[in-house]
């Protein structure tokens, strides 16, 4: 009997270890195996990409005399050039005809000039002549006034007296009447008024016509806008001269790259014919739109680069510690221009380049990978951490779920906080196989 209940007793155990191996088996096929992490102690890093064009900071317009013929053009868009390079040609013959056109029309304003100078200098004489009779005039008249008021002034005086003389002693002059002598005063009163009255008429009249000869003016307006014309003719025909003395040719003023080119072989010069030269020295730009809700981006505190193709190697070149030159808004489309100064022969002219803008958040204790934030039907975010516990089995791994706060997160990351999460927590972020709360799993190594 006892030999019995061992041989049962052995039985049980083999088959009690044959069933635990296949259990443990089994669970190789069904349970889930995950990957965890632990919360890192770091920033939230938010990035701005923007694609857009490099272009120069400065650009000099070339250009030439108006009414030009263009006999070659010499440089094509895109072309670097130095100082001194022959960037087009005007025929030599359309200026030589030009010039000697301008030369005639010259000499016939210098013709114009001397007749009307000739003509001021007579009228000049006879303003004088007119000035010194009008003063001979004025002297004689005052004169000739003078004297008759004095006269009339005797007459009336000497009338006077003898109607006096009269009354005192009607005997005296038994000849006369005191009705005849009262009227010859009468007759001299008047005399002498009318002589005063013609004395201020006369002389007003005089001083008047000397005013009128020293207010007389020598027509100039005409020989003044001959000289402009003649002075604007004359610096013409000196850039014409200049133009002619370098065969023709415009050359560039400093060294750049042709951006535009706005003529072409046998066109007639206007103000629109120009060589757009973008100023090398002045280096380059990077010119860039983003949408008005990643304005933040442009607060000063972002760290700033751009990736192009670099101008001597054409490889891609990543430029770092850069700054933003301006920024414009255009509040029609709501978006922003943004302006980025590069470095001097930094960036191929006219190639595509990509602005990047990363904004850093203060540090956050508790920063996990993106796909470690789960969400649950009523929109709460929650997270998996491996909780273990020991059985008849050995330790067991338990996924057990912690409801989270998201504070910041970008592509990659989030910062969360929770009410028992720590620096040692092992935090679900993959798993091969659908997982819950208190799900049993296996952690890979």
């Amino acid at each position: 009997m006892k030999k019995k209940l061992i041989k049962v007793a052995i039985v049980f155990i083999l088959m009690m270890i044959f069933f635990t191996i296949l259990s443990r088996a089994a669970d190789q096929f069904t349970i889930a195996k995950v990957m965890t992490t632990e919360a890192k102690h770091m920033s939230i890093e938010h990035s701005l990409i923007a694609p857009g064009k490099v272009s120069h900071n400065q650009v000099q317009i070339v250009s030439t005399v108006s009414n030009q013929v263009v006999a070659n053009v010499f440089v094509s868009i895109g072309e670097r050039v130095t100082a001194g390079t022959v960037l087009f040609k005007v025929k030599k013959e359309e200026l030589g005809k030009q010039i000697s056109a301008l030369q005639l029309e010259i000499d016939s304003l210098n013709l114009s000039i001397q007749d009307t100078t000739s003509t001021q200098s007579s009228e000049k004489k006879r303003n004088e002549l007119a000035i010194k009779r009008a003063k001979e005039d004025l002297v004689q008249v005052r004169d000739e006034g003078n004297a008759k008021v004095s006269k009339a002034s005797e007459e009336l005086q000497e009338a006077k007296t003898k109607y006096d003389e009269y009354k005192k002693n009607p005997s005296s002059m038994a000849d006369v009447t005191a009705t005849e002598l009262n009227a010859v005063k009468k007759e001299k009163q008047n005399a002498f008024d009318e002589e005063v009255v013609n004395r201020d008429k006369n002389n007003l009249a005089a001083q008047r016509a000397l005013e009128d000869a020293n207010n007389a003016t020598i027509t100039t307006s005409s020989i003044a806008s001959t000289t402009l014309e003649k002075e604007q003719k004359l610096a013409e025909k000196t850039r014409l001269e200049a133009l002619q003395s370098v065969d023709g040719a415009i050359t560039a003023p400093i060294d750049g790259v042709v951006t535009k080119v706005n003529m072409t072989e046998g066109d007639r010069t206007t103000d629109a014919s120009t060589i757009a030269l973008a100023d090398l020295s002045a280096g380059m730009q990077l010119k860039v739109q983003i949408s008005a809700e990643d304005e933040s981006f442009l607060n000063g505190e972002g760290v700033i680069s751009v990736t192009g193709e670099n101008s001597q190697t054409h490889k891609q070149e990543k430029i770092e510690k850069l700054t933003i030159a301006s920024v414009k808004e255009d509040n029609e489309k709501n978006m922003i221009e943004v302006i980025i100064k590069l470095p001097k022969d930094s960036l191929s002219y006219g190639s595509d380049a990509t602005l990047q803008i990363v904004n850093s958040s203060s540090k956050f204790n508790y920063c996990v990978p993106l796909q470690a934030v789960r969400q649950s039907n009523d929109n709460k975010y929650f997270i998996l951490i491996i909780d273990e516990k020991d059985s008849i089995l050995g330790k067991e791994y338990i996924a057990s779920k912690i409801d989270v706060t998201i504070l910041d997160k970008n592509g990659q990351y989030a910062a969360i906080e929770g009410p028992t999460i720590n620096a040692l927590s092992k935090i679900i972020i993959s798993s091969d196989k659908p997982i819950g709360e208190r799900i049993r799993v296996k952690v890979r190594e």
